[in-house]
């Protein structure tokens, strides 16, 4: 391997920039359903900025419950701690997701799920922790994301859904990003 070769492992930010189409699962029955998420990687631009965000929150809160006499121990702060957890997990989700199928799905309230925007977004991470899941898992694994960028123009396709990528290609399916379940993952990156 050549010098060129062996530090380009490590410029990843491009490739993370690129969504890939992960399938959504059926949280009961692991079978794959005809939903999906477009996602950047955990390099993109839009994530480190996203945990940053969140971690100046976080900083910001903290100080404000020691402020209000919270004790490290006590389990107002343990609570606030697990539920911090949850709100970074549904952050990081809400800021990969850059397109989905679900534009027509319904909500529990019956409202649709509507454009994949952010407000949008929040709404069906906090009423579908699955997704959610799902997507924080295909966030662990960086190799969906960085996989050799040299593909031909065949390996893509147009859009199926009116608001999904941002892109003009639609996200090549990633064969390896888990589903919601246990079941085998069927996703792959898009390169």
């Amino acid at each position: 391997m050549d010098k060129a070769t062996d530090t380009g492992v490590f410029f990843t930010r491009a490739r993370h920039n690129k969504p890939i189409r992960v399938p959504l699962h059926n949280r009961d029955t692991g079978e794959k359903t005809e939903h999906w998420v477009d996602i950047i990687g955990p390099d993109s631009d839009a994530i480190r900025l996203s945990v940053r965000l969140r971690q100046t929150e976080k900083i910001e809160q903290w100080r404000d419950l020691v402020a209000g006499g919270v004790k490290q121990e006590s389990r107002r702060a343990k609570e606030w701690f697990a539920q911090s957890e949850i709100e970074d997990d549904r952050a990081r989700a809400g800021a990969a997701i850059v397109g989905w199928s679900l534009d027509d799905a319904t909500l529990p309230d019956g409202a649709k799920c509507g454009k994949c925007e952010p407000g949008n977004v929040a709404k069906v991470l906090e009423e579908a922790p699955s997704i959610q899941d799902s997507v924080i898992r295909a966030l662990g694994d960086r190799s969906l994301f960085t996989v050799s960028v040299s593909a031909s123009s065949a390996d893509t396709q147009k859009p199926n859904s009116a608001s999904t990528s941002p892109s003009k290609e639609e996200p090549k399916p990633s064969e390896n990003a888990p589903p919601a379940t246990g079941s085998k993952p069927e996703t792959s990156p898009r390169s």
